[in-house]
């Protein structure tokens, strides 16, 4: 194996041993593993359940009873995330989907009509609705850096690809087998086995958002008006949003594409959607390693790749050419999910994170619903050809129009790794989530002073918070040296936490380069942290 491959390969590894490493993330991911695979086995048998029941119009009908109520649910979605720990949120939920499923095979097994089966599965997906935002939130409060974070994430993509190519494959095998009520009941073990997982996950204690019934709408919306207020985010949650608009056309054109263009039985439909998944796997082992604070990058990257795959369907009729063609646009995808989802977790502040992301999933469910109704539309205006080159065409035209836009969101990427390592390595701020970190480092600015400098001294009133990033100090009280300081080392929090004058004077023995945080956000982010309020009265009961 060449040194530049091992390079690869060694780098993908280590990124995903960093996260499993971390046992919360381990069982994050283990429960969203098991969750997935379950998810997608279900809809196999769910989905012959209602063939079986009346054609392909009932499988439509079932299709409608899923996703209909999760577009007036998912702004809804993030708000228990928000409101209650979120490890139990998701636990709550996979019970619900675990009961849900076992309740539909009960009512396959005693021949219950299938409106009445239809309506439980709704149960599970409504519930299913809520467990995305929950999981995208608890990711960076879990998260201990940048690249755990981003690697995360990326690792998330990896499952998905997975559980895409091996739930179906997993759910025909037990269908074969078995039956489908027995397929529904393993499926409701495996969201079990999620749900425990996710109980066993120890998340940091974070103030709550008090809720009455007349600011439920309020803060349940409070997601779109942070999205809506933010440039960066209005712009980055358009492109996704074209991107699954793109794969809510794809929803049609993977079926019309074998049938009509390669004329080819339904064989080629599971090839077809067999090339995605392993586009999706591969995606998610290379994004493993982006770099979290430059982000532009693989969003344009992504968007280009599915750009690309459409353009590869209009232009020939092979199947060869469309397997690799359906590998790349997932791919690509992965890409501009690993990225988006980033981009969030990085600029949202951490309480408003689940109803965020809840803006994520109504983003995904219309762009899907969307573009299954758009598609048939294109083909019977332009023809199936020319209908994937217009496609190509809108998500290229989409890309190059917000390319100026993406770099300036690289310009204001948060503050370099170092800095944070520097925060993160303090008391006061050793539980922060990364997110939180990220937006401490860049709101502090750096001081240089020269040996025999006085950085605080005692007996005035306080104003900032110093950490010492290079360079040594001595700490006097009343004129008496008490301490030498280094590198690492903070100060100034009495002041600011008590609100009284300096108790020490901090004077550098040799060159420093400090890194301040002024008053109001050091306050800001102590008090927003219960670990860090608690660490922080210790500092001061600790002191004369």
């Amino acid at each position: 194996m060449p040194a530049q491959l091992r390079s690869l390969v060694r780098d993908r590894v280590d990124a995903a041993r960093t996260v499993l490493a971390e046992p919360n993330l381990r069982r994050l991911n283990l429960a969203y593993a098991l969750a997935q695979l379950g998810a997608w086995a279900g809809f196999v048998a769910i989905s012959l359940y209602a063939f079986r029941h009346g054609g392909a119009r009932e499988v439509g009908v079932m299709t409608a009873a899923r996703l209909g109520p999760t577009v007036l649910v998912s702004p809804f979605a993030g708000i228990l995330a928000d409101r209650y720990p979120r490890h139990l949120v998701i636990a709550g939920l996979e019970v619900v989907r675990a009961a849900a499923q076992l309740l539909a095979a009960a009512l396959i097994i005693e021949h219950a009509s299938p409106a009445a089966v239809f309506v439980v599965i709704a149960m599970s997906a409504l519930a299913q609705t809520g467990l995305d935002p929950a999981r995208a939130a608890l990711v960076p409060v879990l998260a201990r850096t940048s690249a755990q974070l981003t690697a995360t994430n990326a690792l998330e993509a990896t499952v998905d690809g997975a559980a895409l190519t091996l739930g179906p494959a997993i759910g025909g095998v037990l269908l074969g087998v078995t039956s489908v009520q027995v397929v529904l009941a393993v499926v409701g073990a495996a969201a079990a086995g999620a749900a425990m997982l996710a109980f066993t996950i120890v998340e940091p204690t974070r103030p709550r958002e008090g809720v009455t019934l007349g600011a439920i709408t309020r803060q349940s919306l409070a997601g779109f008006r942070t999205i809506v207020g933010d440039r960066r985010l209005r712009l980055v949650v358009g492109l996704f949003a074209a991107q699954m608009l793109a794969f809510g056309l794809l929803l049609v054109f993977i079926v019309s594409v074998p049938l009509l263009e390669l004329h080819k039985g339904a064989s080629a439909l599971g090839w077809l959607n067999a090339a995605a998944g392993v586009g999706a796997i591969v995606g998610g082992i290379l994004t493993m390693t982006l770099k979290g604070s430059r982000l532009a990058p693989p969003l344009v990257t992504g968007m280009g790749l599915i750009a690309l795959g459409y353009a590869a369907l209009a232009s020939f009729a092979l199947l060869p050419v469309a397997l690799l063609a359906l590998a790349v646009m997932n791919l690509g995808a992965c890409y501009v999910d690993v990225a988006t989802f980033t981009l969030l977790q990085r600029a949202v502040p951490e309480e408003m994170l689940a109803r965020a992301f809840s803006v994520i999933g109504t983003v995904i469910v219309a762009s899907l619903l969307v573009g299954g109704v758009l598609a048939p539309v294109l083909i019977s205006a332009l023809g199936l050809r020319a209908a994937l080159g217009v496609t190509a065409a809108a998500v290229a035209g989409c890309t190059a129009a917000a390319y100026s836009g993406l770099r300036a969101i690289d310009a204001s990427a948060p503050a370099a790794v170092d800095r944070i390592e520097l925060f993160a390595g303090l008391p006061l701020f050793r539980t922060l989530p990364v997110t939180v970190l990220e937006r401490l480092a860049s709101s502090a600015r750096e001081r240089r002073a020269a040996a025999g400098d006085e950085i605080i001294t005692q007996g005035q009133p306080g104003d900032a918070y110093y950490v010492i990033s290079d360079g040594e100090a001595e700490v006097l009280v009343d004129g008496v040296g008490v301490a030498q300081i280094g590198r690492g080392d903070a100060f100034g929090e009495i002041a600011l936490l008590t609100d009284q004058p300096r108790q020490t004077t901090v004077r550098a023995t040799e060159p420093l380069r400090l890194e301040v945080l002024d008053r109001d956000v050091f306050l800001e982010v102590v008090g927003g942290n219960e670990e860090s309020r608690r660490v922080g009265d210790a500092l001061v009961r600790g002191r004369p």
